[in-house]
């Protein structure tokens, strides 16, 4: 929660944060869940790259972010995360909140993708991930358990697309991908060997590799 007695100086508050941790090189996280929170905190975290100082700044848990956004974090490395669990928790309690276009809008993978932007996932997902989560038709993330009406097909991810989330994006996210999250020569041997081929078998089956 930010302090304030209206949204304009919530928001003028949060910039005066996010530029004053940028100043004293602090890379800075924001947990931005409606409209204006990813707005204002995107936009604040824009102005403070005007004076770059190498940090890796996010936007946390912008479930509800849009296609334009997604771009405009890319084009200023601003790091994005959201959560792909939850819409299988929370998606049905969303629709009478939100409204069902808004719903199917959320958590938009492809957006993020296609804006080339940095969005690091857990890697404690891909062993973790429920039956019910699990991919379909060779894409992860495509929420088998929603009804067909409540998600978009089309935000879906291949299986390489989330193998990259949780390598080479999860090092780049940390300014680390020169000596981690991709195996090369002279880089460090993070490394997690599984008995099969994850590229190769029913995407359904990946947490049993």
């Amino acid at each position: 929660m930010i302090p304030g007695e209206s949204d304009a100086e919530r928001v003028a508050e949060l910039e005066a944060m996010v530029r004053f941790a940028h100043d004293q090189w602090f890379p800075g996280g924001r947990a931005c869940i409606g409209d204006l929170a990813i707005a204002a905190a995107l936009e604040a975290f824009v102005q403070a790259e005007r004076r770059p100082r190498g940090l890796r700044h996010y936007l946390m848990h912008v479930d509800f972010i849009t296609a334009e956004q997604a771009r405009t974090a890319a084009a200023h490395g601003i790091g994005i995360n959201i959560t792909p669990t939850l819409p299988w928790t929370i998606s049905d309690q969303l629709v009478d909140i939100v409204g069902l276009d808004r719903v199917k809008r959320e958590w938009p993978y492809r957006w993020i993708v296609d804006a080339a932007a940095i969005w690091p996932q857990a890697p404690t997902l891909l062993a973790r991930t429920p039956p019910g989560c699990r991919a379909h038709s060779r894409r992860y993330f495509a929420r088998p358990k929603l009804p067909a009406a409540m998600y978009s097909p089309d935000q879906c991810l291949t299986v390489e697309e989330v193998i990259r989330a949780y390598t080479i994006e999860g090092a780049r996210s940390r300014t680390v991908k020169t000596i981690k999250g991709s195996i090369e020569p002279g880089k460090l041997a993070d490394l997690c060997v599984l008995d099969q081929n994850i590229l190769a078998v029913d995407p359904h089956e990946i947490s049993a590799a």
